[in-house]
């Protein structure tokens, strides 16, 4: 359609301008006199993407869509990346967890601190409950830990810390909607003994792996007396032998299992391989057809400017030279493609990550700021190669047939 506009005297001289000297650069060049003094080639460089804006457009929608391919791919694996270190190293502040196969009392409780290589320990306490808010309810375990807990940061979704309150329970954000509760809204708790219990929504944390309720030992201990803490959380001291300390904690009395979090959070590493892989695969696949959809866009931008460019040759200009120029011109369009590519590409990220979430793991959207400039680097090394195979055509155009043509 947009040919069948083009007046045919314009189509017979080849691409023009058609601003009449009224264009974004002319006035530049008037309002602005030390304009004047750029060399030819550049001002060569910057008309050509005013000249045909259209065409620039298209070119930018290439490289857009190229951007969105590649950050979505590579924001992933970002992602969960960082997903893995905000729960193990961020959240979950403990070395180890013990388990205990009895009550725990204060004189194990200080055997346990006391042993060489251990720092703190704290006990802590777990009781399977429903939560309950109007006709709607939801399956978890209340987690009990002391008021002022050093072994588990809590984490808002507003992206803020604040401690465990002395009373009513933090919840995970996604009960927010999934119950329709708000903090400070009274909910139930309905315990395997067939109570239920009512308390107050002290606020909402934000964590990667699983749904829980969190409150203080105190008031676990009012909700469920017969409730004791069954886990003792360690941190050791810093140089410490992880395995000596791993030998003397689980030889105590009373201990019947011993969970490394550095083991654990590298058995969460494996299981996350496979989506690794996946992602690794999509950011192959993505760069493939990056390079496609900008060979698509070059190869045809010069075709079009086929006649205007070897005209060029024709009247002097170098083959290398003409070919700079081109790579030069090619490679501006994409740098100004790639601002709103990697604006789209971290919303797309974010939109592709947010089909994973469930309660039982939330995914958020964080890319490294290197994601971000290696991957427009790559877009803009994946433009070089595609105009590859157009500047050679361009190199073996046949000047003399070109001219003859104008001619007659």
């Amino acid at each position: 359609m947009s040919a069948a506009r083009v007046p045919p005297a314009e189509a017979m001289r080849g691409t023009v301008p058609a601003t009449g000297g009224g264009g974004l650069l002319a006035r530049l060049e008037r309002s602005v006199p030390a304009a004047g003094r750029l060399p030819a080639g550049a001002w060569l460089v910057l008309r050509g993407p005013t000249r045909q804006f259209r065409r620039t457009l298209y070119t930018m929608a290439g490289v857009v869509l190229a951007l969105v391919l590649i950050l979505v791919s590579w924001g992933m694996l970002d992602s969960s990346q960082a997903t893995v270190a905000r729960q193990f190293d961020q959240i979950q502040r403990q070395d180890a967890e013990l388990t205990l196969g009895r009550p725990l009392d204060d004189a194990m409780l200080r055997k346990l601190s006391g042993t060489d290589g251990v720092r703190a320990a704290e006990p802590s306490a777990h009781v399977p409950a429903t939560i309950t808010a109007g006709d709607q309810g939801y399956s978890t375990t209340v987690v009990g830990l002391p008021a002022g807990t050093r072994m588990h940061r809590f984490l808002t979704p507003g992206g803020g810390e604040r401690d465990l309150p002395e009373h009513g329970a933090l919840i995970g954000a996604a009960l927010r909607d999934r119950l329709g509760v708000g903090t400070g809204d009274r909910i139930g708790l309905r315990l395997g003994d067939g109570r239920t219990v009512t308390t107050t929504v002290a606020g909402f944390v934000d964590e990667p792996l699983g749904t829980y309720a969190y409150a203080a030992l105190g008031q676990v201990a009012a909700w469920a007396p017969d409730a004791e803490p069954d886990t003792v959380l360690v941190q050791f001291d810093a140089g410490a032998d992880r395995a000596a300390v791993e030998r003397a904690l689980a030889a105590q009395p009373g201990v019947v299992a011993y969970t490394d979090a550095h083991a654990l959070k590298k058995t969460m590493d494996e299981y996350m391989n496979l989506f690794y892989v996946f992602v690794a695969v999509m950011l192959a696949f993505g760069g493939l057809l990056a390079f496609t959809v900008l060979f698509a866009t070059l190869s045809v931008n010069l075709a079009e400017r086929g006649t205007e460019l070897a005209t060029l040759r024709a009247s002097g200009v170098g083959r290398r030279r003409l070919g700079r120029l081109v790579t030069a011109e090619n490679l501006l369009v994409v740098a100004a493609g790639a601002v709103p590519g990697l604006i789209l590409g971290r919303l797309a990220t974010g939109a592709f990550l947010g089909a994973f979430n469930s309660d039982l793991m939330s995914f958020h959207t964080e890319i490294r700021p290197a994601t971000f400039a290696w991957s427009a680097l790559a877009v803009l090394a994946v433009a070089w190669l595609a105009q590859r195979p157009g500047l050679r055509g361009l190199a073996r155009m046949d000047l003399g047939a070109l001219v003859r043509e104008r001619a007659g």
